[in-house]
């Protein structure tokens, strides 16, 4: 796979991007041609001519060269089709990762082969998905905060977070009329200060003269007192409010306190860091639950319209209907090849599942491009799989593709006609055995 330019993952002990690799290809118009990448370079050698590559930029245009098909939608979900991987290509039937960060969508799959435009609908599908995925990570570092406080008989921290953030609101208006509160006590000082020290007087037209002083000011000092009472019972709440902040401040550095002297120590900074993250794990569920309404939607529209504008839909339900019988299966594991619904499969339905959706993939694409693709097994004997079910498979590939190149990796010996064993003894790689 990364001889053919894709972006997979190196094997443990074995650098891909240190290594050079040489691959041979017959493409479908005939041509051999000579692949040899080293890192990211792709030099393309056939009939005395080189063309050169420089991935992943132009890895369409390569695969297009190899493949012969130009649709870049199919190109991108081509390794869905034919590399059933060891831990996931088992379980791929429809949707899902294929290896690394490589993955098969079998709308875009289709709207690539029967050349149904809905440009627009497949880029917002693959926003919508790609934000669920966002907000799916979200959801689980929310629920990992929750499982440290578990057992610590105290409010999550998110609560915690939640009721001092609170009452650091109710705090905010309370101080806001203590501050105006005292721009008053302070204006009325410099009242006191100012009639003082005018040495001011009144008469009335029978009465002696009276000196202007605060206590000759009628409801002056009632009105001080008033604003003094008024001030002292601010202050009051507001020491009852931060007493309150302080002890939920305690609870919350107690709690990571507690969680610190349960953890691994090369755990505590990752934690710690986690803890401080504010995340509103009910907005994150809603928001999930919103995007999957809209990716519902999409996925209708798109279906709608690959059943109305071609009939790749259809060709490739009768290919799936055909081999989900053959392998003793009811055809209603076949009639919706979008299906979504794999939780209440078991194991054994779903292996043969995945076999019959992903060659009858690689049969259509045969049918509609002419290219045959090779098809490369990893471990079909894996996950407790009956030999009989092997058998199956093996003579189904042998009949129906038999003009296909088949790779496969297994412990599972059988011998077939024009087979090249390829052995490993105690860490030696064989080539070349023909059986």
């Amino acid at each position: 796979m990364y001889a053919l330019g894709y972006a997979v993952p190196s094997m443990k002990g074995l650098r891909f991007d240190k290594l050079e690799f040489t691959l041979l290809v017959v493409s479908g118009d005939g041509v051999q041609r000579e692949l040899i990448r080293h890192g990211m370079l792709m030099a393309v050698r056939a009939e005395g001519a080189e063309e050169r590559y420089s991935l992943p930029y132009e890895q369409h245009k390569l695969h297009e060269l190899i493949f012969g098909i130009a649709e870049q939608s199919v190109l991108d979900n081509l390794l869905g089709t034919y590399y059933f991987d060891q831990e996931k290509g088992w379980t791929l039937l429809n949707r899902g990762k294929v290896v690394g960060k490589i993955r098969f969508s079998i709308e875009n799959f289709l709207r690539g082969l029967s050349g149904c435009p809905c440009q627009k609908e497949c880029d917002e599908l693959a926003v919508v998905s790609e934000d669920i995925h966002k907000y799916q990570q979200m959801l689980s570092v929310a629920v990992y905060k929750e499982e440290i406080f578990e057992g610590l008989g105290d409010k999550p921290t998110e609560e915690v977070r939640k009721d001092i953030l609170q009452l650091q609101n109710e705090c905010v208006p309370l101080e806001r009329e203590r501050a105006r509160l005292q721009g008053i006590i302070a204006q009325n000082n410099s009242f006191e200060k100012y009639i003082g020290s005018m040495g001011l007087r009144v008469r009335g037209k029978n009465d002696p003269e009276i000196p202007v002083t605060i206590e000759t000011i009628i409801g002056f000092k009632e009105i001080k007192n008033l604003v003094l009472a008024k001030l002292e019972e601010i202050d009051y709440r507001l020491a009852s409010l931060r007493g309150r902040i302080r002890k939920a401040e305690a609870r919350f550095m107690q709690a990571q306190e507690l969680f610190e002297i349960h953890s691994e120590a090369d755990a505590k900074s990752f934690d710690r860091d986690l803890l401080r993250i504010q995340i509103d794990k009910d907005a994150v569920e809603r928001m999930i639950s919103k995007l999957k309404v809209r990716q519902k939607r999409l996925r209708t529209t798109l279906q709608r319209a690959l059943m109305t504008g071609s009939t790749v839909v259809s060709d490739l339900t009768k290919l799936v209907l055909f081999y989900v019988q053959e392998f003793g299966l009811d055809k209603k594991y076949g009639l919706d090849v979008f299906t979504s619904d794999l939780k209440s499969l078991s194991g054994a339905i779903l292996h043969r599942m995945v076999f019959a959706f992903r060659i009858s993939y690689i049969k259509l694409i045969a049918e509609k491009t002419g290219c045959r693709l090779p098809i490369i097994i990893d471990s079909p004997n894996g996950r407790e799989v009956e030999k009989k079910l092997v058998d199956k498979m093996m003579s189904i590939l042998l009949r129906d593709f038999s003009d296909h190149q088949i790779i496969i990796a297994t412990i599972y010996n059988k011998h077939y006609s024009n087979q090249n064993v390829i052995t490993v003894n105690n860490g030696v790689i064989h080539f070349g055995i023909n059986g």
